[in-house]
């Protein structure tokens, strides 16, 4: 079952094989709004992802009102920071398996957030969802 970005079976919480597509797939952004939509589309594993930040970090130049008006020149180092995204969001790893037979304390936690423009939602599992 697909939920909240995710495949959700028996064998617990995967990627999303379409996400999954999308991202290796992506073309090198050429203007601001394309940036914030390939940021948009992977940071939705952020939750799994301990090393995405620094590589978004990274590409923030690129999200700036400065950039919507004149693009920023795209480095190499810029263009590693991609490749590196892809691979992170990418890799099967990434993802915990939850083990629903011993959760020991551990539980499932559906955290959502909304205000007047957006909304959004994590799938989680740990202890607390302060924690998962």
């Amino acid at each position: 079952m697909n939920f909240l970005g995710h495949t959700t079976s028996q064998d617990g919480i995967e990627v999303d094989k379409n996400k999954v597509e999308k991202i290796e797939n992506w073309p090198v952004p050429t203007n601001a709004t394309e940036m914030h939509a390939f940021l948009g589309l992977m940071r939705y594993l952020n939750a799994f992802l301990p090393k995405l930040a620094v590589q978004s970090d990274i590409l923030s130049v690129f999200t700036t009102k400065e950039a919507e008006k004149k693009f920023p020149e795209w480095l190499p180092k810029h263009q590693l920071s991609f490749d590196t995204i892809k691979v992170i969001v990418t890799s099967w790893e990434c993802l915990t398996t939850i083990n629903h037979e011993n959760m020991g304390h551990n539980k499932i936690f559906v955290t959502t957030d909304v205000s007047n423009r957006v909304s959004g939602a994590v799938l989680s599992f740990g202890p607390t969802w302060e924690l998962a």
